[in-house]
């Protein structure tokens, strides 16, 4: 029952999102518009839930709540007919937290301090969150940027948010 109440969700959340960019262009003269990836992705997500819909219906993939055991009491998600039960790692609750803190600060931020200056903090706390030290986190989130800034921004010319607060504006991020 959880699975369809999921599909549902996002089945509303595909059609929720056509909606909202029914009036978005899909085209302009420059090629594709707001419209054409936001379309395009509700689409491919209307398309998932149809997918899993199927295999409920066809009875491939039944989840059952899995019970508690004596060595991880509190830690068992859930469990396959015939497989072993998915544990939950140490701390995975406040990764989960963190990481979409992080996705809505950088919702809040691309715009003030920038694609160069958002993206990389962004980069940097989930790696940190996710386990890698926070010096090779930090080095490989700033080389991850500049490459994605030197392909996208420089060579295919596509526009990038740049900063609107005066300190990180007056240096051309």
């Amino acid at each position: 029952m959880r699975e369809w109440l999921g599909a549902l969700g996002f089945l509303a959340f595909a059609v929720g999102v056509l909606a909202v960019g029914a009036n978005l262009q899909v085209m302009t003269r420059f090629g594709p518009g707001p419209g054409f990836f936001l379309r395009g992705l509700a689409i491919v997500l209307i398309g998932l839930v149809l997918i899993h819909a199927l295999t409920l219906v066809l009875g491939r993939r039944r989840v059952q709540a899995a019970e508690a055991t004596p060595d991880h009491p509190e830690a068992v998600l859930f469990r396959d007919e015939d497989d072993e039960p998915l544990i939950a790692p140490p701390g995975a609750g406040w990764r989960f937290v963190a990481l979409a803190g992080a996705m809505m600060a950088y919702a809040l931020l691309i715009e003030r301090l920038g694609f160069l200056v958002s993206t990389t903090l962004l980069c940097f706390v989930a790696m940190t969150v996710l386990g890698r030290p926070w010096l090779r986190s930090a080095l490989e989130a700033l080389v991850a940027i500049l490459v994605a800034w030197l392909v996208f921004g420089r060579l295919l010319g596509v526009n990038l948010p740049s900063a609107s607060l005066p300190p990180f504006s007056m240096l051309g991020l």
